[in-house]
């Protein structure tokens, strides 16, 4: 069954148009990857998903509802955790109360997970009391993670987890995102630069050029890495 569909959908910025007749799904219990060259569309996609930036044509359904003109904070009580590009952790407060924030974004009828972020992330669990612009970009990056999860969503969505982080931490985030899928049964749709984490972490991929979905490749297809690299590379 098909948890989140995004179905002939136009988008842009004034008259700019970013996304041409984009049509996607995502299975529940899937791991899903998009790539593409800069600049083609990816964050406007994960921005249209999430609710931050509405299409001009076209149905974005979740869990069989139509959610398209549904507002981001009711996306987020509905079961839509997002983690943007750059992270966007509140560097003033402390691990703990990024969480928090969390929670609070997500649905009150929903059990909170911080025992489960705390056990995926244990550097997380160590810095409870730090504040968060004091931790390294892959440390916030695995804050920004836990702060989506912790309102236990159905479909989290990534943009980018891999940017400005280290190689060692980068392999640990693409081991936890399966691990939370296998686990806890978090549907997870992510846009990824790094060809390594894409093969390691989705189970397929869209690829996006010039505002549009060009071809899905199956897992067999993600572990030729020169297939994919050829759809990231400039």
């Amino acid at each position: 069954m098909n948890l989140f569909e995004l179905n002939n959908v136009t988008a842009g910025y004034g008259s700019t148009p970013i996304l041409r007749d984009v049509s996607l799904n995502v299975e529940a219990g899937d791991i899903v990857s998009l790539i593409g060259r800069n600049g083609v569309g990816k964050t406007s996609l994960m921005k249209v998903a999430m609710g931050l930036l509405s299409p001009d044509v076209g149905k974005i359904k979740f869990d069989g509802a139509n959610v398209t003109s549904m507002s981001a904070d009711k996306r987020a009580k509905a079961g839509i955790g997002y983690v943007p590009q750059g992270r966007d952790v509140f560097p003033q407060m402390t691990v703990e109360e990024n969480l928090q924030i969390g929670a609070e974004v997500g649905s009150n009828d929903r059990e909170k997970l911080y025992d489960e972020v705390y056990e995926y992330f244990p550097r997380l669990s160590e810095r409870k009391d730090q504040n968060a612009g004091t931790m390294s970009g892959g440390e916030q990056q695995m804050l920004a993670i836990g702060r989506a999860l912790v309102g236990n969503p159905d479909l989290l969505l990534l943009d980018e987890p891999s940017e400005g982080v280290q190689p060692s931490i980068v392999t640990e985030i693409s081991e936890r995102i399966r691990e939370i899928n296998e686990e806890i049964g978090t549907t997870v749709l992510f846009v990824e630069q790094n060809i390594q984490f894409t093969i390691s972490a989705s189970n397929s991929c869209y690829v996006m050029e010039k505002g549009q979905i060009v071809d899905k490749l199956s897992k067999t297809e993600l572990e030729d890495s020169s297939k994919v690299e050829e759809y990231i590379t400039i």
